[in-house]
């Protein structure tokens, strides 16, 4: 695939940061999502980090021959103190290079919420902007649940570095629609894309090996491309709430996913 490939560290949430670089190296990846999610998976923490620390973490991704293209920093921006925790993940994706910051929206409840929640997330954009960096909310349920939510979303947000996370498994997961009719109407609108597939329905947590489950890549993958996107497509490998039981479980559905996505992409010229 011409497109940037990359997995994020959360498909191995239950292991440490070291151990899931190990894992997305060998599965032959060169680029990673690093998860930075407070409170759920900490394989970063940016709050209070050191230039050692900073010096650290690029030395454990060089190792690996591995950079860092986008960071997992999923918050709820109407929670309170939650706009700097996402700035703390902004400055984070600068010191290591990352392009992109994955993020929720939240979950507004009334139209003066939602004016005071937008007028916020402009803010953010603006900072992103000058750090070089581009918030992508992810396709989650409420404003951000079918193609025509987040169309309106971002449009109304009106801010070129607020964009997009598509993720997807999550339509399926959050509204019960399918993700290859619903992707036509947010394109132009993607600058981060998750692969995650789905097994089961609506409220159903079942994200397995890509190619395994009933999302048919081609027809989610296809017009994105064909629409001149040119952003990364990371790997979010989120099983089943039991998960796998090793870690070397994570890198065989890891390896599998790769494979199936690159003979996708060879067969269709991606």
């Amino acid at each position: 695939m011409k497109n940037v490939l990359a997995c994020s560290t959360h498909s191995y949430s239950k292991y440490s940061l070291e151990r899931a670089l190990d894992g997305i190296a060998k599965c032959g990846l060169k680029y990673v999502e690093l998860a930075a999610i407070a409170g759920h998976t900490d394989h970063v923490v940016p709050e209070g980090m050191s230039d050692a620390d900073y010096a650290a973490l690029g030395k454990s991704l060089a190792d690996r021959g591995l950079t860092a293209i986008s960071v997992s920093g999923h918050v709820d921006p109407t929670q309170e103190g939650n706009i700097r925790t996402l700035k703390n993940r902004i400055l984070l994706a600068n010191k290591v290079g990352a392009k992109f910051v994955n993020t929720l929206s939240g979950h507004p409840h009334t139209q003066e919420e939602t004016t005071a929640l937008f007028a916020e997330l402009r803010k953010v954009g603006d900072f992103a902007r000058d750090h070089s960096v581009t918030v992508c909310f992810e396709t989650h349920g409420g404003i951000m649940g079918k193609s025509a939510d987040c169309r309106r979303t971002i449009e109304t947000i009106d801010h070129p570095s607020i964009r997009i996370n598509y993720d997807p498994a999550n339509i399926i997961y959050f509204i019960g629609d399918r993700p290859e009719e619903d992707i036509h109407g947010v394109i132009g609108l993607i600058s981060h894309f998750h692969i995650k597939d789905k097994i089961g329905g609506k409220d159903e947590w079942n994200f397995p090996a890509i190619g395994t489950g009933t999302i048919e890549f081609a027809r989610v993958i296809g017009p994105v491309l064909a629409s001149g996107y040119t952003g990364p497509f990371s790997f979010e490998l989120e099983f089943t709430p039991e998960g796998l039981p090793t870690a070397e479980d994570v890198d065989a559905a890891l390896r599998e996913s790769v494979a199936y996505i690159s003979e996708l992409a060879d067969r269709n010229g991606w």
